[in-house]
């Protein structure tokens, strides 16, 4: 086990939380579209999370696995592996756009591109013939272990990846962040209707956004700034953003220890994404009475800790400033 799993002492203050992320063994986490590494939604259990990261650029990946391999992330072990995914497998070409942030397996629709004063995200200067999985048979052949959470942003190609993982999203994730399109900039990208109806049959839940992105059609500033440009401000249409989805919490299983633990990691989870009322919600759960009971829990005071500590973090960053403006009358 890496030593950072000692480094837990308590979790948004809460010492007894903190224990107990450090007992139920490391929480597998999935990063697809890692291009410069992880994100950092999962810092707060970084100790106790394994993430296994997806780059298609072998040499990108080669960079990051040196990178993260001398101790410069706070993971509990980062590893990068340069496969591509895909619903089915087999050769598959990869559109290489000018921005290449905006490079996919589907093709670029050029009109919408330049409709949005985006260009660059259309205009392809390299198609290169790779080779695809999908992601279950990568996981099996991989030995990856219990997977709990799935974060994918691979430019349009996220429903068809999580369309090749029925294993992982039955048996063990509980938690996925994934990039949904409204303005779909590629032929046959599905839209976030599509991906909401499709994690629905395995009881996944949309939670709310920790991204959503608007286009203006004749500037790229961001939305509601103000710039020189001749319309300087106007708010954009909704394009494109990262939705959180859970699994629906009285359809989890706790039928076994291992059911159990997921139960717990998944309250985790909710927490670094600000969702306390629904890991406390997991966390009542009858079944986990006698697993909890070596910790002699409060779980409302613990609760209390962890949602006022939670919030002092958010008051440091513009989701808590735009809180509080919401909160004036």
């Amino acid at each position: 086990m890496n030593a950072k799993r000692t480094e837990i002492e308590k979790f948004f203050g809460s010492f007894v939380l903190g224990r107990m992320l450090r007992d139920i063994g490391p929480i597998g986490c999935l990063d697809i579209g890692a291009r410069g590494g992880p994100k950092g939604d999962l810092l707060a259990i970084a100790p106790a999370a394994n993430v296994y990261c997806f780059e298609p650029d072998a040499v990108e990946c080669e960079r990051l696995n040196s990178k993260f391999s001398h101790g410069s992330s706070p993971f509990n072990e980062v590893r990068f592996f340069s496969t591509a995914l895909s619903k089915n497998g087999g050769r598959r070409t990869l559109h290489i756009t000018r921005h290449a942030g905006a490079s996919s397996l589907l093709a670029p629709l050029p009109d919408i591109g330049h409709k949005f004063s985006r260009p660059q995200y259309v205009e392809v200067v390299e198609k290169l013939d790779i080779e695809t999985m999908p992601l279950d048979e990568f996981a099996t052949q991989c030995g990856l272990p219990e997977i709990s959470h799935i974060k994918i942003d691979v430019e349009g190609l996220e429903l068809e990846i999580l369309q090749s993982a029925p294993r992982l999203l039955t048996e063990s994730v509980v938690a996925i962040r994934s990039e949904v399109a409204f303005l779909p900039l590629r032929a046959a990208q599905p839209r976030y209707c599509d991906t909401a109806e499709f994690l629905e049959t395995f009881d996944f839940m949309p939670m709310g956004f920790a991204e959503l992105h608007h286009w203006r059609r004749y500037s790229t500033a961001k939305h509601l700034t103000i710039t020189d440009d001749p319309i300087p401000f106007s708010r954009g249409q909704i394009a494109h953003g990262d939705m959180i989805f859970f699994r629906n919490p009285d359809r989890l299983p706790a039928d076994s220890e291992a059911d159990l633990r997921n139960l717990v990691k998944g309250a985790f989870l909710a927490i670094c994404y600000g969702y306390v009322d629904h890991a406390g919600y997991l966390l009542k759960r009858p079944e986990l009475g006698d697993f909890l009971k070596p910790y002699n829990l409060s779980l409302e005071a613990e609760l209390r800790t962890v949602s006022l500590g939670l919030a002092r973090r958010w008051n440091y960053t513009g989701a808590g400033k735009l809180f509080r403006r919401r909160k004036k009358p």
